[in-house]
C-alpha cells in the first residue's frame, strides 16, 4: 500500500520526493459481496485515504472520515461500473474517427462481454486504441523546446499530451492525474 501511495503521489511531480510516513488499515468491510479495505496513510504531502479494490486515493482534507470515503468509493464504483454510455464528448469522432470508431468497438464489445476471454479480447483491443491515439495525436508541439521527439507509439506521448491539456500551475493536481493515468494505463 505505502509503494502504491508513494508512486501516485510522486507521478509527473516536478521535484520527487513525496515519503510514506505510516500507512494502517482501519476499516474493512462487505458491500454486496465486495470486501473494501480503507487505509489511513500519513506522507509528508498530507494524509490520504486508500480505498481498495479498485484502488483510489481520497485526501483526508476532502473526506474526514473513513465511514464517508467508502461510502463515497462504494458509490462511484458502482455509478462507473453500470455506466451504459460512454463519456466522450461527440466532437472527438471527427477529430480522431480511427480511434473512435476502436474505441466504440471495445465498449460495445465490453457490455456483450461474459468469459474471461471475451474481457481480455477487449483489454487487447484499448491497447489498439491507445495507441491508434498516440499515432494520432502525437504532434511536434507537444514536445518542449531542446527535447526531442519520442518515437511513434511510445508512450511518451500520452505524458506529453497531458501537459499539454492541463498546463500551467492552477492544473498541477489535473495534470499529475492524468500523467499518472496515462502511466498506469
Amino acid at each position: 500500500m505505502a509503494r502504491y501511495l508513494a508512486w501516485q503521489l510522486n507521478q509527473g511531480a516536478d521535484e520527487e520526493g513525496i515519503t510514506v510516513q505510516h500507512v494502517e488499515q482501519v476499516k474493512s468491510e462487505s458491500v454486496v459481496g465486495t470486501t473494501y479495505e480503507v487505509w489511513d496513510c500519513v506522507t509528508t504531502a498530507g494524509r490520504w485515504w486508500v480505498v481498495t479494490p479498485s484502488s483510489n486515493m481520497y485526501t483526508q482534507d476532502d473526506f474526514k472520515s473513513a465511514d464517508v470515503v467508502l461510502t463515497f468509493h462504494v458509490g462511484l464504483t458502482a455509478r462507473i461500473l453500470s455506466r451504459q454510455e460512454a463519456p466522450l464528448a461527440a466532437e472527438g469522432e471527427s477529430m480522431f474517427p480511427d480511434v473512435w470508431r476502436k474505441w466504440a468497438d471495445a465498449e460495445t464489445k465490453m457490455r456483450d462481454a461474459i468469459e474471461a476471454e471475451d474481457f481480455q479480447a477487449v483489454g487487447m483491443q484499448l491497447r489498439e486504441t491507445i495507441i491508434a491515439f498516440m499515432k494520432a495525436s502525437a504532434h511536434e508541439s507537444l514536445v518542449p523546446e531542446e527535447s526531442q521527439a519520442p518515437q511513434a507509439s511510445n508512450p511518451e506521448w500520452l505524458q506529453l499530451t497531458a501537459g499539454k491539456i492541463a498546463s500551467g500551475p492552477s492544473n498541477a493536481r489535473l495534470r499529475l492525474y492524468l500523467k499518472s493515468l496515462a502511466k498506469e494505463t
